[in-house]
């Protein structure tokens, strides 16, 4: 999910993009991951790799192309964010490290993660996100239907 949000100013993870789902309660949304890949039909192929790499990351989707491919066709600043993804999925980030002292003796230390995310740069789109929005916040972030 931290990919959809990061990943072009967030706005493939508002209201009103098909693979969001309400949950039951206000303000709450679920990620369907199987609705992402039919659906990015009509985006740029950069917007379909970044997407399909939530899909495969965020369900049991497969990626359906090679990893070399997906790389290849996303700009520095999306590549940087899906390796941070992959990074995360992995596990990284609660890696530990023994490392040898001085004394000669050994302590745990928290690695750190081995690709971390990067420092978010916000932008205007953010602002509409609706983390932390109440219903009626929502409601007017959320996108147009298109016909």
């Amino acid at each position: 999910m931290e990919l959809l949000i990061r990943s072009f100013g967030g706005r493939f993870a508002l209201p009103g993009s098909p693979w969001l789902a309400a949950r039951g309660r206000p303000d709450e949304y679920w990620l369907d991951a199987e609705a992402i890949n039919p659906a990015t039909g009509q985006l740029s192929g950069g917007e379909q790799r970044v997407l399909a790499v939530v899909a495969a990351l965020s369900g049991n989707q497969p990626l359906g192309r090679n990893l070399a491919e997906v790389m290849s066709g996303v700009d520095r600043g999306n590549q940087t964010l899906i390796l941070a993804a992959l990074s995360h999925a992995g596990g990284s980030h609660q890696h530990s490290d023994y490392q040898r002292q001085t004394d000669g003796t050994y302590a745990v230390a928290i690695a750190g993660s081995l690709f971390p995310w990067p420092v978010p740069e916000k932008s205007p789109s953010q602002d509409r996100l609706p983390i932390g929005a109440t219903k009626a916040e929502a409601k007017r972030m959320t996108r147009p239907k298109t016909s």
